[in-house]
């Protein structure tokens, strides 16, 4: 409307509209495989939170078993056991 109050009619070309309406899906879809992606990526995280929980360490066994080191396996597997339960106690 003008400031007389009369309906002022635009004429807007149909190439334009559909453009515009193109450009508004491709944003679209971009947003939507990006919230996709960032809930996927959440839950991955999420995933790997549960399992990096490690249960308590009790014993011997429990810390070698949680080991990924191979060298350091070894050595430990080596060590009596006097200093195994030192170790332990250290991790605890």
């Amino acid at each position: 409307m003008d400031s007389e109050g009369n309906v002022i009619d635009f004429v807007v070309d149909e190439a334009v509209i559909e453009q515009i309406r193109t450009n508004d899906r491709t944003d679209f879809n971009s947003n939507r495989r990006f919230y996709r992606w960032a809930s996927d990526f959440g839950e991955y995280l999420e995933g790997m939170a549960d399992r990096e929980k490690q249960a308590e360490v009790k014993s011997v066994s429990d810390l070698l078993d949680e080991i990924e080191s191979e060298t350091l396996y070894l050595a430990l597997v080596t060590v009596d056991s006097v200093a195994q339960k030192r170790i332990v106690r250290c991790a605890v």
